[in-house]
């Protein structure tokens, strides 16, 4: 008889607030990072003595790009205190703890907290300014590359492209009837290529004129008369209470609950193995057959309602989608709380979570939205101003002139992603509706907001301190209708004031009192980057009068 060998136990010790985490190992329960921005961890060991190893164990990736679990010695600093920077090759989701050792590694003692998530970031998604494009009221495919030129000179870098595959009855680009062909609308009849030949083929001038493309994705639903409905009955939820048998699709607004009837929910949690397996592989397909796409321009895929989807089909394709295009973009229309976010983010590898900014009203509710924003150092939120589904600023916010001072909040004020649907910039007056075969964009409104979105634009695209968390102050003294706020580095010698009055009929005088500015110095003066004036500021309080839907955007420069 041959006896089998024991295996040896390393010894683990767990130790509880001994070791005390610096920046970024905050109560913030994902660390984010970009890609070209090296992480740096620093640690306090406590009472520990001067002969100690310590080590961050991660599966951080290796030169290859490899994914493998290791032991990355940290560097002392001073007594009890080590750091380690490391520089990320490769996004995607990645782990870590500490350890440390009094015996020159014999024996390790471990932080007993959970591991750490280390969320790395595609670089491009650190300045997203997006334009979300309407293919059925904006003609063929040839009219939309001549439309790219336009949206690039208005300083967008990214399309949001609503859903182009071949529409149902009810000609909503999101009821498909099938998934990996493009509407017969939208082809140019005097180009000879098929369908997804033109498609490509703006795709390649999207590039051209760098310009990433977002993808709309729906993985949730699909229409009751498609090929999938049809030829895979057995896909679809079953609901015996409708005519087909097909359960609907459906939202909540207002408290009510709305049924979708060109919409059947698709059966992920299937009782067949076998079944549930083609589900999930044929919809992973069409997720990665347009990712192609979306990636191919540096762009991403942006999720439909998602807080409605099946999140263990998310996790995997979230997974495998990583895997093949690393720096894809994904963005979520995912409505949900603060926990489920710190929860799904990371697990789904979702870059950016498509915010509520419409809902916001009135200066002193948006003044807490974007402190909250910023709070959430975890969580990477895109602030446009109104969507596709909302109606047009007008409608929103009571007028057209609104568009000025709520895009120089979410554009300079947020965190760095921000954007407009087609028509804003021309000011009109009711939104664009993305339902039906619409052809020729409807006419412009009475306003032209293009060079000022074209300002704010280059303004967002030049300074980083545009693009970051937590470095802003609101010194309007919590004004009723005013929002003025400085954005500065940490020294303080890169800062900029900016105002915006929201109130669409009356101007109104903000003080500002330098009692409230974080600023390293108190004499200074500001200039006017859209006159190019220049007004030292001497006096501890001054005021503006600013006009209704008047913005001013100011560089703060010492004295």
């Amino acid at each position: 008889m041959e006896r089998k060998p024991i295996p040896v136990l390393s010894s683990h010790h767990w130790q509880e607030n001994e070791i005390i985490f610096a920046y970024p190992y905050t109560d913030k329960k994902i660390i984010r990072i970009c890609r070209d921005e090296p992480l740096y961890l620093e640690i306090e060991i406590v009472d520990c003595g001067e002969d100690v190893t310590v080590a961050v164990y991660a599966d951080f990736p290796n030169a290859e790009k490899k994914t493998t679990w290791k032991s990355l010695p940290m560097e002392k600093i001073s007594d009890g205190r080590y750091s380690l920077t490391y520089a990320f090759n490769k996004c995607g989701l990645f782990e870590f703890k500490i350890k440390y050792s009094k015996d020159n590694g014999e024996t390790w003692f471990w932080d007993s907290r959970p591991s750490k998530k280390v969320f790395v970031d595609p670089p491009s998604m650190k300045s997203l300014r997006v334009y979300t494009f309407i293919p059925t009221v904006s003609g063929t495919i040839s009219d939309w590359k001549k439309k790219l030129v336009e949206i690039k000179e208005l300083g967008f870098n990214a399309i949001h492209l609503l859903p182009i595959t071949k529409m149902g009855g009810s000609e909503s680009p999101y009821s498909a009837t099938d998934l990996f062909d493009i509407d017969h609308s939208y082809l140019a009849p005097n180009d000879p290529g098929d369908g997804l030949t033109q498609f490509e083929s703006f795709v390649e001038e999207a590039k051209k004129n760098g310009i990433r493309l977002f993808v709309d994705i729906v993985v949730n639903h699909i229409n009751p008369e498609s090929n999938v409905a049809i030829k895979c009955p057995d896909w679809i939820v079953k609901d015996s209470n409708e005519a087909d048998g097909f359960k609907r699709a459906g939202a909540t607004h207002n408290d009510s609950w709305i049924r979708w009837n060109d919409l059947v929910l698709i059966n992920y949690k299937h009782d067949d193995p076998g079944i549930k397996n083609e589900i999930w592989n044929y919809f992973y397909n069409y997720v990665n057959f347009w990712a192609t796409y979306a990636y191919y321009t540096g762009g991403g895929l942006r999720f439909d309602n998602l807080h409605s989807s099946n999140p263990d089909f998310i996790t995997y394709i979230a997974e495998h989608l990583k895997e093949e295009y690393p720096d894809l973009i994904l963005m979520g229309e995912y409505f949900s709380s603060k926990e489920e976010f710190y929860k799904n983010v990371p697990e789904w590898q979702l870059n950016l979570i498509l915010g509520n900014s419409w809902e916001y009203k009135a200066a002193p509710m948006i003044r807490k939205y974007i402190m909250d924003i910023h709070a959430q150092a975890g969580l990477e939120y895109f602030l446009p101003l109104t969507t596709h589904d909302t109606g047009s600023p007008a409608q929103e916010y009571g007028c057209c002139c609104s568009t000025p001072p709520r895009y120089l909040i979410y554009a300079l004020m947020g965190t760095g992603q921000t954007g407009i649907v087609q028509g804003t910039e021309t000011g009109i007056e009711k939104k664009i509706e993305f339902i039906g075969r619409n052809g020729a964009s409807p006419a412009p409104g009475k306003k032209d907001y293009r060079d000022f979105l074209i300002k704010v634009n280059e303004l967002h695209a030049k300074e980083v301190i545009f693009h970051e968390f937590g470095n802003i102050q609101f010194v309007d003294n919590g004004h009723n209708s005013i929002l003025a706020a400085i954005r500065s580095d940490i020294a303080g010698k890169n800062a900029w004031l900016l105002i915006a009055n929201l109130d669409i009929h009356n101007g109104a005088t903000v003080k500002l009192n330098q009692k409230n500015f974080k600023l390293p110095f108190t004499r200074f003066k500001i200039i006017n980057i859209i006159t190019g004036r220049e007004l030292r500021v001497t006096d501890m309080v001054f005021d503006f009068f600013i006009e209704a839907c008047e913005t001013r955007i100011f560089q703060i420069e010492e004295c």
